[in-house]
């Protein structure tokens, strides 16, 4: 069984080519995805980046906005992966890519919400949708 820690995802970040924007920027989605798992945390892409990711590259922006639960902790781990705390982001010169928390509805409440079902519940469902997509990034490793 493969061990996805620090050293996995820094071994990761460091093969990605930063010249290749798109591919740099869903990979580095991919490896915090797949560590925050293990804290049971599930980030959730909003924003530009969403867009790219579902009009297969048709809009494009240099950054990526996530909604997370934790957000302390997806933080703290993405400084160990070499990612520099600025005003209201986290930036990896190396790799060239930024990563932003906007502050969002999608709160503890909505996510709480989501995971107890709450089917009736709008943006309950959106957030489930949203789950649904992400987790094909957690698929490619």
């Amino acid at each position: 069984m493969r061990k996805y820690d620090e050293k996995w995802a820094c071994d990761k970040l460091s093969q990605l080519d930063p010249d290749q924007k798109f591919n740099t920027m869903i990979m580095t989605a991919a490896v915090l995805t797949k560590l925050l798992e293990k804290e049971q945390v599930k980030p959730i892409i909003v924003g530009g980046f969403s867009l790219g990711i579902y009009s297969d590259e048709q809009y494009t922006t240099r950054d990526i906005d996530i909604v997370v639960y934790e957000r302390n902790k997806a933080i703290e781990l993405l400084q160990k992966l070499g990612f520099k705390k600025g005003n209201d982001n986290l930036f990896h010169e190396n790799l060239e890519v930024v990563i932003e928390f906007p502050d969002d509805k999608l709160d503890k409440q909505y996510m709480f919400e989501v995971g107890k079902g709450a089917e009736n519940n709008k943006e309950s469902a959106e957030i489930k949708k949203w789950f649904k997509e992400f987790d094909k990034l957690r698929k490619i490793f």
